[in-house]
């Protein structure tokens, strides 16, 4: 896939969060696929997308680490918007 289209498909992404969600709510475009394992900002930026609502992501804790808990977290958003639940973040 070529940069352009993962910045699209990133994009496509940050567009139906935003839409899914509260107005009070902000989600931050991301540029890269996120997955059990990864670290940094933008996992940050998720998990405090994600701790807004204590129904996807009770435990609310925004580590920076995305492990088992934001999986859970994503595949619960995933559900719940209709999209298909696989637990990551990123181009399908």
């Amino acid at each position: 896939m070529t940069n352009s289209k993962k910045i699209g498909a990133g994009l496509a992404l940050a567009a139906a969060i935003a839409v899914a969600v509260p107005s009070f709510a902000s989600a931050a475009t991301l540029y890269r696929s996120l997955d059990v394992g990864t670290t940094g900002s933008d996992v940050t930026a998720l998990q405090s997308f994600l701790a807004q609502d204590s129904s996807l992501y009770p435990s609310g804790r925004v580590t920076g680490y995305f492990g088992s808990l934001t999986q859970a977290a994503v595949t619960k958003f995933q559900i719940r918007h209709g999209i298909s639940a696989v637990g990551r973040v990123g181009p399908i």
